[in-house]
């Protein structure tokens, strides 16, 4: 069918969108069986009949898109009854109405051991996965074959620039020799999450020099560093299992702890 076309194509292009499918119909309802997409930015695909009832639902779908939640709404085509469309059908629809975000976007700045483990495990969560790097010639597609885009440039903080962070992106900093010059270009942007790598005395150091250059103390205490949970890692995907078990913390704004500790005798 057409529209399984179409959502295949929205999912491959990451938009979000909702799927609206008609599970029970009973009297008179302009369509008994039928699915519709329903895009966050209002573009639609198929129909469920047109007029008030296809409206309330977009509207629906447009609020389950927000909130993240698939839903079942009713739908009743008679305007003296409670809640009910305006029109006089008399009949009834239930609509199942299912939600595809767009994915989370990790942006990986520096293609090295530990963002690769990491780019490996944030694939298989379902981010999208976006790499910086200041190496050409390194940072290819042979080797992160995973990566859904790579930008590459002489320094750092143009490669970054090129990517555009966003306030919604989760940002880890792992490069191979600059950590200040790529976390100088994203604290100003306040990403949901930005991790950077290193010793308590390697972040301290950079913090003092982005702190004498005018850099906000708050912006600063934001930056998850050093970076991950302390769960005694030390290779590379012991190291990114830590900090993408710290980034579901944050996202999912919950505080680690044991689920042994929540047991019921």
């Amino acid at each position: 069918m057409d529209i399984f076309r179409v959502a295949d194509k929205w999912l491959k292009e990451d938009c979000g969108f909702a799927v609206a499918t008609i599970i029970e119909s009973k009297g008179s309802t302009p369509r008994h069986h039928a699915k519709m997409l329903i895009r966050e930015d209002k573009v639609l695909h198929g129909t469920i009949g047109g007029g008030p009832g296809e409206y309330r639902v977009i509207e629906d779908a447009l609020d389950a898109l927000k909130s993240n939640t698939n839903t079942i709404k009713e739908y009743i085509y008679d305007k003296n009854a409670p809640g009910g469309l305006a029109t006089q059908c008399g009949g009834s629809m239930k609509v199942l109405i299912e939600v595809f975000p767009k994915r989370k976007r990790l942006v990986l700045i520096g293609a090295g051991y530990v963002n690769q483990a990491v780019l490996d495990l944030g694939t298989k969560m379902g981010f999208r996965c976006i790499v910086a790097d200041d190496r050409p010639d390194y940072a290819t597609q042979a080797l992160l074959q995973e990566a859904d885009e790579i930008y590459t440039a002489e320094h750092i903080a143009d490669a970054i620039k090129a990517v555009g962070i966003k306030r919604s992106d989760v940002c880890v900093i792992a490069t191979k020799d600059c950590d200040l010059e790529a976390l100088r270009e994203t604290v100003s942007v306040s990403p949901r999450y930005l991790g950077m790598i290193g010793s308590r005395r390697k972040v301290k150091k950079i913090f003092e020099q982005l702190l004498s250059e005018g850099v906000a103390s708050e912006k600063l205490e934001a930056v998850y560093a050093p970076i991950g949970l302390d769960i005694g890692a030390e290779v590379p995907y012991e190291i990114a299992l830590s900090i993408m078990s710290e980034v579901l913390s944050v996202l999912n704004g919950t505080a680690p702890t044991s689920l042994m500790k929540r047991r019921v005798d």
